[in-house]
C-alpha cells in the first residue's frame, strides 16, 4: 500500500532540495570560504537523510525484499542520471571542444568502477548511498530494538568516521564513509517519530546550540560538514550543528503554514536533485562562460551565484516534470497496448 504524504516533510524536502541547488551553486562562484556555503551545508543533507529516517516503517518485510523494494526506488533514477551525464559530458566535447574523456585519467576510472566520491558520477552519491544506509538502519532496527542503544551505537559510528576521515583522505569505495554518516540521522529522524519526541519544548536548548555551535565554528574558520567527503573540521561541533538545525527546520515546518511551492519541490526532489546536476552545468556554460563571464571576478559574484541557483533549480523542476510526464504517458501506452 502507498505511503500517504505528509505535508511538512515534503516542505522540509522542498527546502533541502532548494539549499541543495543553492549550495551548489555557491560553491561553483564562490567557493567554499563563505558563511552562507558553511549554514547550507550545516543542515541541508542531515536534514534530507533525516526524513528518509522519519519515513521509515518499522522492519515488518524480510531484509531481502525490503532492499529489493529500496533498490527499486533509487537505483533506476541513479543509472538514469548516470546514462545523462555520460551524454551530456559527450556533447560538451563534441559540441565545446573540451577535452572530458580525452583528459580522464586512470585514477577517475578506477574511482569510477569502485564508487568513490572522486568518481565520474561522484555528484549523485546521494542515491547509492542512501540505498545502502537504509538497508544496514534496517538490519540495526531488527538487531537492536532499545532507541537508546541504537541512537548511542549510531552517533559513535557517524562521530568516529568523521573523526578517522581527519586523518585519512583517501577516497573510500562505495561511499562507505557517507554510509555510516548517514546512519546517526537515519535514526534520529526514525526514532523522533517512532518516541513523538516533543520537540517544540527543546526549541531554546536546540537554538542555543545551534548559534552556539555554528559561531565558534565560524570563528575557528572551520570546514563546514561535508556528507560527500564525510568529513568536518570540528566533528562533534558540527554534529551538533546539524542535529540542531535540522530539529529547527522540522519544528518550523510543523507550525508554518503549508507551501505549495516547497510541497512541489518536495514530492520531486530525487528527480530535480538529478537534473539539476546537468543543467547547472549548461548553466554555467551557456548563461556564465558566455554571456557573463566578465562578471564572474567582480564584486556581484554573490548576486551571480543565486541568479544561477534560482534558474538551475527552475529549469531542473522543469525537466522533473517533463520527465515525470513522458514516463506517465508511456506506461498508460503501453497499458493500452496490452
Amino acid at each position: 500500500m502507498k505511503q500517504k504524504r505528509i505535508e511538512w516533510v515534503d516542505c522540509c524536502k522542498g527546502l533541502a532540495i532548494a539549499l541543495v541547488v543553492l549550495g551548489h551553486s555557491l560553491q561553483e562562484y564562490m567557493g567554499e570560504n563563505n558563511i552562507a556555503y558553511f549554514l547550507i551545508y550545516s543542515v541541508h543533507m542531515p536534514l534530507f537523510i533525516f526524513l528518509s529516517g522519519y519515513v521509515t516503517r518499522k522492519p515488518t518485510k524480510p531484509f531481502a525484499v525490503f532492499a529489493s523494494d529500496k533498490g527499486k526506488r533509487l537505483l533506476p533514477p541513479y543509472i538514469l542520471f548516470c546514462v545523462l551525464i555520460t551524454v551530456a559530458h559527450f556533447l560538451q566535447d563534441v559540441l565545446l571542444h573540451s577535452r572530458y574523456f580525452a583528459d580522464m585519467g586512470k585514477a577517475t576510472v578506477i574511482n569510477t568502477l569502485l564508487f568513490t566520491y572522486k568518481s565520474m558520477f561522484a555528484n549523485l552519491w546521494y542515491l547509492p548511498t542512501l540505498f545502502v544506509a537504509t538497508c544496514m538502519h534496517n538490519l540495526l532496527l531488527k538487531r537492536i530494538p532499545n532507541f537508546r542503544e541504537r541512537m548511542v551505537l549510531a552517533f559513535v559510528i557517524s562521530f568516529s568516521v568523521l573523526v578517522l576521515r581527519k586523518w585519512c583522505k583517501l577516497p573510500i569505495p562505495f561511499h562507505i564513509d557517507a554510509v555510516m554518516l548517514s546512519i546517526f540521522f537515519l535514526e534520529l529522524g526514525y526514532s523522533c517519530k517512532e518516541n513523538m519526541w516533543e520537540i517544540e519544548k527543546k526549541v531554546p536548548i536546540l537554538l542555543l546550540g545551534y548559534v552556539v555551535s555554528t559561531t565558534a565554528q565560524i570563528a575557528l574558520q572551520s570546514k563546514a560538514l561535508n556528507f560527500y567527503r564525510a568529513e568536518a573540521g570540528f566533528p562533534l561541533m558540527a554534529l551538533v550543528s546539524a542535529v540542531s538545525g535540522t530539529l529547527l527546520i522540522v519544528t518550523a515546518m510543523k507550525h508554518l503554514s503549508a507551501s505549495r511551492l516547497l510541497r512541489t519541490l518536495g514530492c520531486n526532489s530525487l528527480y530535480i536533485y538529478g537534473f539539476h546536476f546537468i543543467v547547472q552545468n549548461i548553466v554555467q556554460v551557456a548563461v556564465v562562460r558566455m554571456l557573463l563571464s566578465n562578471l564572474k571576478e567582480n564584486a556581484i559574484k554573490p548576486v551571480l551565484a543565486v541568479a544561477c541557483g534560482v534558474l538551475t533549480l527552475a529549469l531542473a523542476c522543469a525537466a522533473a516534470a517533463a520527465y515525470q510526464y513522458l514516463s506517465s504517458f508511456m506506461r498508460k501506452q503501453f497499458a493500452k497496448g496490452e
